[in-house]
């Protein structure tokens, strides 16, 4: 019997945040940090609305935002520590499974924190090398410092996508919640794009989305039609 291992027959690219799970990780574990700040609540929804309007790129609102907030390493830790298996969207772990069985690759893009998305990969026995997103800085104390400038991800979704898509297997399909995950669409780094709307469903995405779910259960079937499964 050969031992060669069969090339993947298909790649599909999961969204992190209201797409393999439920919530915006980064605002959950912000939260604890804000309860009794009001003066920061309003400082970081000034700092997130310029950045919606275009007049801060995402390094610099990310950036500013964590400055005033000064997350440590153990908020990341925990928020994993609480949340995994259960903050996972309903039917995800599953459908990942059922993905892997069928000999798709499967990848976790996001523009959050790549340490708080690891855990959770993990239990989805998606490897270390196909999860990419934010990386921080962090000092001695465990504070943050800074953001990884040597990282595209920093930049944009788009732009850290640029850098991986030759890795993936064609038919490849990108699931998500935004119009970030809709731009790798469009710029030709994917075949498909399926817009995930069950926790976050944005006007902007779903005027241009072909494809869409609104559950893991949908998802699973539009992804078996896509990839002939």
């Amino acid at each position: 019997m050969s031992t060669e291992t069969l090339s993947p027959k298909a790649t599909v690219i999961f969204d992190f945040d209201s797409t393999l799970i439920q919530d915006e990780s980064l605002e959950v574990i912000l939260a604890n940090k804000l309860e009794d700040a009001p003066e920061k609540v309003t400082q970081i929804s000034d700092i997130t609305e310029k950045g919606m309007n275009g007049e801060l790129g995402f390094f610099e609102s990310l950036t500013q935002r964590m400055e005033i907030v000064l997350p440590h390493r153990n908020d990341i830790q925990n928020f994993a520590r609480n949340h995994c298996p259960s903050a996972f969207s309903n039917g995800i772990p599953e459908l990942i499974r059922a993905l892997h069985k069928n000999n798709v690759d499967v990848w976790i893009l996001s523009g959050g924190f790549e340490d708080a998305i690891q855990p959770f990969a993990y239990y989805l026995n998606i490897p270390q090398e196909k999860v990419h997103a934010v990386q921080v800085h962090w000092y001695q104390d465990g504070y943050f410092k800074s953001l990884n400038k040597d990282n595209s991800f920093a930049i944009s979704k788009l732009a850290g996508a640029v850098e991986l898509h030759r890795q993936w297997h064609s038919p490849t399909v990108i699931v998500g919640d935004g119009f970030t995950d809709y731009m790798l669409y469009k710029e030709g780094l994917a075949d498909h794009f399926i817009a995930y709307t069950e926790h976050a469903s944005r006007e902007k995405v779903n005027e241009v989305a072909t494809h869409s779910a609104a559950s893991a259960q949908e998802l699973s079937l539009k992804l078996k039609e896509l990839l002939h499964l």
